[in-house]
This record gives structure tokens, sequence and C-alpha cells, in this order.
């Protein structure tokens, strides 16, 4: 059937208008949102070596994640789920700036692309 051919997906860039020029990269996948943060300095571009779950359950479900989108003007983080609906995150920079803190600290999820299996499809 339809659903049958439903993937996770959706990856997209935010630019978290910080000094350091920073952006963080969101996936959606079969287990909510991930998130790692891309340097502008190549040298020190770690992206992809460590990634985070976005928000806690209530805000972002364990849950098949078809589409991710982000409105400047209000701040918010929109993802689409399989069978739980749209899920809405208010102030997203901030949530995106201390998930990159706790990152970088050293506290992250390493190596979860790799536990859980990725699967995301890039936006045209």
């Amino acid at each position: 059937g339809v659903c049958g051919k439903v993937r996770p997906g959706g990856v997209l860039l935010v630019d978290l208008n910080d000094t350091s020029g920073t952006r963080a990269l969101l996936i959606g996948t079969s287990n909510g949102i991930l998130v790692t943060f891309v340097s502008p300095d190549e040298e020190t571009n770690s992206s992809g070596q460590h990634w985070e779950r976005l928000g806690t359950l209530e805000e972002f479900p364990i849950v098949l994640t078809s589409d991710v989108d982000y409105e400047p003007s209000s701040d918010r983080l929109v993802a689409a789920t399989m069978g739980r609906g749209i899920f809405v995150l208010k102030d997203a920079k901030k949530k995106l700036l201390e998930t990159r803190d706790r990152l970088t600290e050293g506290i992250g999820n390493l190596d979860l692309m790799t536990k859980i299996g990725v699967a995301g499809r890039a936006r045209k």
C-alpha cells in the first residue's frame, strides 16, 4: 500500500545566527529528529561525528519523521511524523543552541547515527 513507501527524511540546515557562524544540520529519522552542527571553519569542522536526538519525548516523540522545516520569522521547527501528526517546537534556536552546548561539552550521544541506522533525503 501507499504507507509502505513512506521513508524517514527531511534534511535541513538552520543558521543559528551566533558569532561562531555555526549551523544546525537536522535529519528526520525513524527515531525522531537528529541534529549535528556544522562549523564554517573547514579545519575545525567535526560535523557528522557527534549527533544528538533533538528535544524531549514531549517535544518530538520517537517516531518516523518524514519531513522537517524551520520558520525563521516565528523561530519554530516543524516536524511531520507518521502516525503522530505534526509537532512544533517553539524557540527552536534556543533549543538548538542548548543542544550544541551539550555536544560541545561532550555529554551528547556519540555515534548515535551508527546505533539507530539513519536514512535521510536531501531537500531540493
